[in-house]
């Protein structure tokens, strides 16, 4: 392998980001549902054809690769993929996330040789579920749609056209499941011909041997972030009230060991896989162990191949965390959300930074009262602003009470500033002692002291999100 300058490599690592990047706006402007163009419920990478990430695009942080391994370890190996190929596979306990989000991607080819894969994951607003769109009371996987293994859609070019037939026949939305497909395939393609044109200009040899010095450099410099904190096992919990009505509550234990450059999350302790569809498979329970990390170790360097390699993850099978048939996985985010949220408190003992969260609600519960503050939109919490802008919003705009609802007055009473609402329900301290040095900048006030009343779960109710209630 040749050796390559810093300045060549520099501009390969930029030009995998890019290329990730231009497939997701292809995406997203080829999409055919708002949840995709305009929620952007989706997540984009460049691979190799290790399945090793190069580059990945801004987006939800899923595991890309565990569809292309589950394809290849299916068939049988890397010698059954062709020019032209196109998979798609959604089993949740393959890919984790719930059935509704599909993993399209195709392999890349150059002068007749394997290369890598470009990857896509989208949510599709229908896959024939025994409710419109999805459904939140299943109680197996075989309630919440069709569920695809590995899957030959196009096959050197040439559509299957029954398994497409499939499935938009069994959905509600057979033009919009065409349309993003397709828009993912599109995503693909363009990935497929700007990493070839990348080789094009720099050779082969020389693009894999700048990719394998960003690999190294990734590690080395997370394995020194790991080795500056001290050795030592931090151990977390918390719950959530139930899985569903009716049900019981449902336990989230994490434990993290340090140890030289090495860092392990171990949830044995939480509880088994439920009755209803709080579940997730574990490639999805990895995305989560990930981005818990990330938060905390160089969170201003790109992902790559070479991020998570001193990171290792264990869960105990059957759980919530590692689900097995026939468990529903349709609200697989909230568990992992609190794991977050409880990797993070372990090793900061109790006080850290508040950060732009996922979908989250601050939720106090105390012996007279329960309070909730809803984010709209998954960002929040930091002195840029509550909510990140979309079209048709305002910087900072939450869903509130109408005057005429509010607790404390009728119409034309003034409704507190969000940011007033954020700091007295969470307690925050703002400015926090780490503005503009993290991401987010407040804190939690006297975190120490009622970490166990002070828990961070994902906003379930998507009626109203973002109300503040009193």
């Amino acid at each position: 392998m040749p050796q390559v300058d810093p300045v060549t490599t520099e501009v390969i690592r930029n030009a995998f980001i890019s290329i990730a990047s231009q497939m997701n706006n292809n995406l997203a402007r080829s999409a055919y549902t708002p949840i995709i163009y305009e929620m952007k419920d989706c997540s984009v990478g460049l691979f190799n054809e290790n399945a090793e990430l190069l580059g990945q695009a801004p987006g939800l942080p899923i595991c890309l690769e565990a569809a292309i391994n589950a394809t290849t370890e299916h068939f049988g190996g890397l010698d059954i993929y062709r020019p032209g190929d196109v998979y798609a596979v959604n089993d949740s306990y393959l890919v984790g996330s719930h059935l509704n989000d599909v993993s399209v991607f195709s392999p890349i080819f150059h002068d007749g040789d394997l290369v890598g894969f470009g990857a896509t994951k989208a949510h599709w607003m229908d896959i024939g579920a025994k409710d419109p769109s999805q459904t939140n009371d299943a109680t197996s996987i075989y309630e919440e749609g069709y569920r695809l293994g590995p899957t030959h859609l196009y096959r050197e070019g040439r559509p299957e056209t029954g398994v497409l037939q499939f499935i938009t026949r069994n959905s509600r939305l057979p033009r919009s499941i065409w349309g993003d497909l397709h828009a993912q395939i599109a995503a693909c393609r363009t990935g497929e011909r700007q990493l070839g044109e990348l080789m094009d200009r720099f050779g082969r040899s020389t693009v894999e041997a700048a990719a394998a010095v960003v690999f190294e450099q990734c590690e080395k410099l997370d394995r020194a972030a790991v080795s500056a904190i001290a050795d030592g096992t931090f151990v977390t919990e918390g719950h959530m009230d139930s899985w569903g009505p009716g049900g019981g509550p449902v336990f989230v234990r994490a434990t993290v060991t340090v140890e030289g450059d090495e860092m392990l999350l171990d949830l044995d302790g939480s509880s088994p896989q439920t009755p209803g569809c709080m579940n997730c498979g574990f490639a999805q329970t990895i995305a989560a162990a990930r981005l818990a990390y990330k938060l905390l170790i160089n969170p201003e360097v790109p992902v790559t191949a070479g991020t998570f390699r001193n990171l290792r993850l264990t869960a105990p099978e059957a759980s919530i965390f590692d689900a097995r048939e026939p468990a529903a996985c349709q609200y697989y985010y909230p568990h992992l959300g609190m794991m977050i949220d409880r990797a993070e408190h372990a090793r900061g003992g109790g006080r850290r930074a508040a950060r732009r969260s996922d979908e989250r609600a601050l939720r106090r519960q105390g012996p007279r009262d329960r309070r909730r503050l809803r984010h709209r939109g998954g960002h929040g919490c930091g002195l840029g602003g509550l909510v990140r802008r979309r079209r048709h919003e305002r910087d900072d705009q939450l869903w509130r009470w109408r005057p005429e609802e509010h607790p404390r007055g009728g119409a034309g009473v003034p409704l507190p500033h969000p940011r007033a609402s954020l700091r007295r329900v969470a307690g925050l301290r703002w400015p926090g002692p780490l503005a503009g040095r993290l991401r987010g900048g407040a804190r939690v006030r006297g975190a120490g002291r009622r970490r166990d009343a002070l828990d961070m779960v994902r906003a379930h109710d998507h009626a109203r999100l973002g109300a503040v209630r009193r």
